[in-house]
């Protein structure tokens, strides 16, 4: 991409230094870029961070990996959208998780905390993928609609263990190819 000074394309210098100042305001934001008809008017990076970082994506895969998971249905991995997935999640079994559906998860209902939980950031956790399978309900699930990276998490183990292939190959071989 081609950089372009915002005035060039109509929009104030100060216009973008704000619209990134308020992505900023949430802390694990790791980078942000703001792009006009094809041109890089804006971009910032946390600290330790530059355009050559690789950073998190739950936002973007989530769509990606629910896409997966609508392909492992049809090819007859998991049943539906409303099986339980402590089918997959068997840490779940005999739980106060046991009955979240698929569906729950998918429709960010899970009853899941959004990311910080016991004072620790669900972003930094050494393997994130644990870290959600054993979070605590925060709200009651199938009713508390609550955005959780943890629950996007979910889609990884399930993936796995419903088809035998790691979430990402089976994206990679399913949606992507």
């Amino acid at each position: 991409l081609d950089d372009a000074d915002p005035t060039r394309l109509g929009i104030s210098q100060a216009a973008v230094d704000e619209i990134l100042s308020y992505i900023f305001t949430d802390k694990a934001t790791q980078a942000a870029v703001i792009l006009k008809n094809g041109y890089l008017i804006g971009s910032r990076y946390a600290q330790g961070h530059d355009k050559y970082s690789m950073g998190t994506s739950w936002s973007v895969a989530k769509s990606f990996y629910s896409a997966a998971l609508g392909v492992a249905i049809d090819e007859g991995w998991i049943e539906s959208v409303d099986q339980k997935a402590s089918v997959f999640l068997t840490e779940w079994l005999g739980t106060d998780k046991e009955d979240i559906t698929l569906r729950n998860i998918l429709e960010m209902r899970s009853g899941i905390p959004g990311g910080d939980h016991g004072g620790k950031s669900f972003i930094r956790e050494a393997n994130q993928t644990k870290s959600a399978i054993d979070m605590e309900l925060s709200g009651i699930p199938s009713v508390t609609f609550r955005y959780s990276n943890p629950t996007s998490q979910l889609f990884e183990p399930v993936l796995q263990r419903a088809t035998g292939l790691d979430a990402h190959t089976y994206l990679a071989q399913k949606i992507l190819t």
